[in-house]
Formats: structure tokens, C-alpha cells, sequence
């Protein structure tokens, strides 16, 4: 096994300019007069920057990364996102009259910002998911032939608000497209219609006791996994001083896209997986949690956080490339590969990689914004997955060897209760 991250060509996020990662660095914050609460703040916005510049990447088979049209797509749906909520939140037109003495009949209409923002989205978020999904109708459902092709834990599934915003974008685009051709006209009454439905159909939805019901749930969801994570890793805590805490993202190369959707890639997910569980990949496991995730390019992957006992065990960049291998090499069907995130350590203020102490305050933080990334709502599509995040099982304190010097009852896990426990 190769120990130089820089020379394997599985580490694909090595290969990127410094130029790339500048915007997410973040100044240092001293050790001294640490602010818990400002230190959050900087450490999540570090991970979204990550989150977002990530999602834009696709990993080649040589092993390099290539920044792809993904970044427009995203930026479409999140533009989509926002045109909902701030229809939702308004009661404002789509169109409006406006004075003007060289029309006919003294007045004119034209578009309000709203109103701009509607037909831009119905021009353009039909065709993006359209685009990247072929086989999909903006309703997710699918032809007999593709019922029988597609296991039902490959499908997309859009979040609520993208999924109410495709519905009435591809509805109204429709009309606006028989209706006007290429440009849109606020002075055609069936325009007015059309955009005016759009937005009533909008508020409509998302203001009913239904939609807020499957938001709230998406979001408690994700706070009841995310208070999980925090407590499985306090318990690991318990019986581990130091661990050893690698996150590596798992994949299949965007060629095998066609094949990420079959049976088979769900086996090779689950498979790995099992193997994790029982300590074929790495030793000295003391803990792990994942979550599965879908990507309009990428497609199906994992975000994979594990722990490993730290008295024994330290190097992280090793035993991250380990893993990534063995998914690789022995699980993945030779469609796969994969990202050490230990080799982007140094674009954080405080990692939560590699060795973590549980007297190390910026270490821990730095774990619990991971844990939250791990944890946190669906980005923008999910999959058909039973239980797309997944974590083990507390260890018997019986059972497990301590090693290192013995640590002091009254104080040495009040740090991380406070940290990851809010305590």
C-alpha cells in the first residue's frame, strides 16, 4: 500500500490547483478564548463551501477530477429553491399594469421580479432534471420496462420543495411553450393565466398542513440523526481517550453511471459495507456511520466516517487510502473509486480528522460539523434506499481494552459532552 497520497491516482481531489480550494480556507482561530458558537459557525460554513464545491466535481478513471456542468445544474435547482420560498412568503403577481400612453389602451402589463423569476424557472428546471435523469418524467415515474430495470433504491427522489417546483414548473412550461414559442409576452392574457395558476398552485401546496408536515419531518429527521451521531460518538468516547477519525467518500466512476443503477451496485454498497462491520477492512474499528447519497452526475455515493482505536492505531491518511482501496480493489466490481478526505485537512480550521483526543477542543468541533455533514438533510435528491444513513452499535465497555494512561473520572469527558453534547 502506497503511504504518498499524492502519487496514487485514486485520490482525486490531490490533483486540483490550489486556486480551486482558496475559497474554502479559513483563518485560524487560537486555541485561547475559544467562542464555541463563532467557531460552529466558521466550521459549517467551511463544510457547505466544501459541500458545494465538491458536488461539482467528477472523478475520472486516471484518477483525476474534473469541475463539470454539475455547477450550473445546481445552481438552477438551488434558484428553484429559492423562487419557492420566496413565492411562499409573498403574496405578490406575476404581472402587473403599468401606465403607458403609446399603448392602446393607456396601459401595458409586464412581469414582476416574482414574475421573472417563475418563468425563468419553468423554462429551465424541467429540462436540468430532464437532462440528468433521462429515464424520469418530472414525476418519478416510469415506463413498465424501466419498473422492471431499475431497483426501486436507485431511483431519484427530489426533496419536497423541488419536487413542488418541478411539478408546476413543468405544468406551466408546457402552456407558456404552446402558448408564446421562445418569447414570453406579459400582454397575452393566457400567459397571465398560466403564470398566475403557477403561483396560486405554488402557495397553495406549500402552505397546506401536508407540505409543512413532510418538511418539518425532513428536518427533524435530520436533527434526531444528527443527535444520534453526537451521542455514539460521546459513548465511543467513553471507552476510547483517543480515536482515530477518518472520512472517505465512496464512488462509481461517472462512465458506470449506467451501471450504478442495477441491483448489482446496491450488493457492492452493502457488501463493503458488511466487511466494514466486521473488521475486513481496517482494525481495530471502534465505530462507523454513513450516509448514502444521490448526485444529479455522480449519481449514487457514500460518505463514510469511521473510528478506530487511537491508542493503537495513527495514521490517518494510511488507513483513509486503505479503505478507499479495498472499495475499490475488492467490492466495487472494478466500477469504483473513491476520495481520502484526509488529504483536504489542512483547508479547515479545525478538521476533526486524524487523531482526536477528547481533551482537544478544536478537534472536536471540528468532528461535530462532520458529524452534522454526515447527517444533514438531502441535499437536493435522496435515494430509494430503506435507511439511507446508518451508524453501529455502542461498545460493551467489557469488552473493550483501554489502553494509554487512565484518565481522571471528573474531568476527562466533560469536554466532549460539552462539545458534542451540548452539556
Amino acid at each position: 500500500m502506497n503511504n504518498n497520497d499524492e502519487n496514487n491516482p485514486q485520490q482525486e481531489a490531490v490533483n486540483h490547483s490550489e486556486a480551486e480550494f482558496k475559497e474554502l480556507q479559513v483563518e485560524a482561530t487560537s486555541t485561547e478564548d475559544l467562542d464555541v458558537e463563532s467557531a460552529l459557525r466558521e466550521i459549517e460554513a467551511a463544510e457547505k463551501r466544501h459541500e458545494r464545491f465538491a458536488h461539482t466535481l467528477v472523478h475520472l478513471p486516471d484518477g483525476k477530477v474534473q469541475v463539470t456542468e454539475e455547477r450550473n445544474l445546481l445552481f438552477c435547482v438551488e434558484a428553484s429553491e429559492k423562487t419557492i420560498e420566496q413565492i411562499v412568503s409573498s403574496e405578490g403577481p406575476a404581472v402587473r399594469k403599468v401606465k403607458d400612453a403609446r399603448a392602446r389602451d393607456g396601459f401595458r402589463y409586464e412581469f414582476t421580479k416574482i414574475g421573472v423569476q417563475a418563468l425563468v424557472m419553468s423554462r429551465d428546471l424541467p429540462d436540468v432534471i430532464r437532462h440528468m435523469f433521462p429515464d424520469y418524467g418530472v414525476d418519478n415515474r416510469l415506463t413498465p420496462m424501466q419498473e422492471e430495470c431499475v431497483p426501486k433504491h436507485m431511483r431519484p427522489i427530489f426533496n419536497p420543495r423541488i419536487t413542488v417546483a418541478l411539478h408546476a414548473s413543468d405544468h406551466a412550461s408546457r402552456g407558456l411553450r404552446w402558448c408564446i414559442g421562445i418569447v414570453p409576452d406579459a400582454n397575452q392574457p393566457d400567459v397571465r393565466s398560466i403564470l398566475s395558476h403557477m403561483l396560486k398552485t405554488i402557495r397553495r401546496v406549500c402552505r397546506s398542513k401536508r407540505f409543512k408536515y413532510l418538511e418539518n419531518n425532513h428536518r427533524q429527521n435530520a436533527r434526531l440523526r444528527f443527535k444520534g451521531a453526537c451521542e455514539y460518538m460521546t459513548e465511543l468516547f467513553e471507552q476510547y481517550s483517543k480515536l482515530l477519525i477518518l472520512r472517505v467518500d465512496l464512488y462509481f466512476r461517472p462512465n458506470e453511471k449506467e451501471w450504478a443503477d442495477t441491483e448489482a451496485a446496491g450488493r457492492s454498497i452493502n457488501s463493503f459495507m458488511r466487511a466494514l462491520r466486521d473488521g475486513r477492512v481496517v482494525p481495530d474499528m471502534a465505530g462507523w456511520l454513513y450516509r448514502i447519497e444521490n448526485g444529479f452526475r455522480r449519481g449514487i455515493h457514500v460518505h463514510l466516517l469511521v473510528a478506530m482505536d487511537g491508542h493503537k492505531h495513527r495514521e490517518a491518511a494510511t488507513w483513509s487510502q486503505a479503505i478507499g482501496e479495498a472499495w475499490v480493489a475488492k467490492y466495487s466490481a472494478g466500477h469504483g473509486s473513491y476520495f481520502n478526505c484526509y488529504t483536504r485537512k489542512d483547508h479547515y480550521t479545525f478538521n476533526g480528522l486524524g487523531l482526536v483526543h477528547i481533551s482537544d477542543h478544536e478537534k472536536l468541533l471540528g468532528l461535530r460539523e462532520a458529524l452534522r455533514y454526515v447527517t444533514k438533510p438531502d441535499f437536493h435528491i435522496t435515494t430509494g434506499f430503506t435507511k439511507n444513513f446508518r451508524k453501529g452499535q455502542p461498545p460493551n465497555s467489557k469488552e473493550v481494552t483501554k489502553r494509554g494512561a487512565p484518565r481522571k473520572a471528573e474531568h476527562d469527558m466533560s469536554l466532549v459532552n460539552k462539545v458534542l453534547r451540548g452539556n
